[in-house]
C-alpha cells in the first residue's frame, strides 16, 4: 500500500481501495447518493472540508471501516494517534479520530475556495452580458427564445446541462427569422 496520495482525490481512492469497498457502500454508510462519490472521486467535485458533505463522507468511511473491522488498518494509513489516552469517553475518541481523518484527507486542498468561486460568478456574469447582447442582437425576447426550445422560459439562463447549446441553437433559428423578415422589409 502506497500512502504518497496527495491530493483529495487521490486520498479518497487509496482509502476505498483500502477498504475493498465501492462507493455504493460508502455512499450508503454515508447517506447521500454513490455519484456524490464518484465525483468526488473524479476529482469534478471536492466538498468543502468544514462542509455537510464531508463530514457524512468521513462518518461513513469510518463505519464501514468500523462495521468490516478494518478501522486499524485506517488509523495506520492516516498516521493517527490518540492524544487523549485510553481513559477518555469514547465519543471524544470518536470526534478525534473524525477531526484527524478530515485533516488528513484535506490536508493541502485550498481551504479558500472563494476565488474559484468568484471566478464562476464572474465567468456566468460575462456569459450573461454576451448572451443578453446576442438575444437583443437578433431582437428575440426571452419568453420566445424559450418557445423556441420548447423550455420554460424562466430557464433559459441557468442551466448548463445542455440548454446552453440549445439556447445556442434556438439563436441562429431567431438569426434565420431575423433574416427572413429583413429580406421581406426589403
Amino acid at each position: 500500500m502506497s500512502v504518497e496520495a496527495r491530493t483529495f482525490q487521490e486520498k479518497l481512492n487509496l482509502i476505498l481501495e483500502e477498504l475493498d469497498a465501492s462507493n455504493s457502500q460508502i455512499a450508503s454508510q454515508a447517506g447521500f447518493d454513490r455519484t456524490n462519490l464518484s465525483h468526488f472521486r473524479s476529482g469534478k467535485r471536492i466538498p468543502e472540508k468544514n462542509g455537510t458533505a464531508a463530514k457524512k463522507l468521513v462518518n461513513g468511511l469510518l463505519q464501514y471501516a468500523q462495521k468490516e473491522g478494518k478501522l486499524p488498518q485506517l488509523k495506520v494509513l492516516i498516521g493517527f494517534k490518540s492524544i487523549s489516552g485510553d481513559g477518555c469517553k469514547p465519543g471524544n475518541a470518536q470526534n478525534e479520530l473524525s477531526e484527524a481523518f478530515l485533516n488528513w484527507l484535506f490536508e493541502g486542498v485550498d481551504d479558500d475556495s472563494s476565488i474559484e468561486k468568484e471566478k464562476n460568478r464572474e465567468d456566468a456574469i460575462a456569459f450573461g452580458e454576451r448572451f443578453d447582447r446576442v438575444m437583443k442582437l437578433v431582437e428575440i425576447s426571452n419568453n420566445r427564445l424559450a418557445q423556441l426550445l420548447n423550455v420554460d422560459a424562466s430557464r433559459s439562463y441557468n442551466d448548463d446541462s445542455g440548454r446552453i447549446q440549445k439556447a445556442v441553437r434556438g439563436i441562429n433559428k431567431c438569426q434565420n427569422i431575423s433574416v427572413e423578415k429583413s429580406m421581406k422589409l426589403q
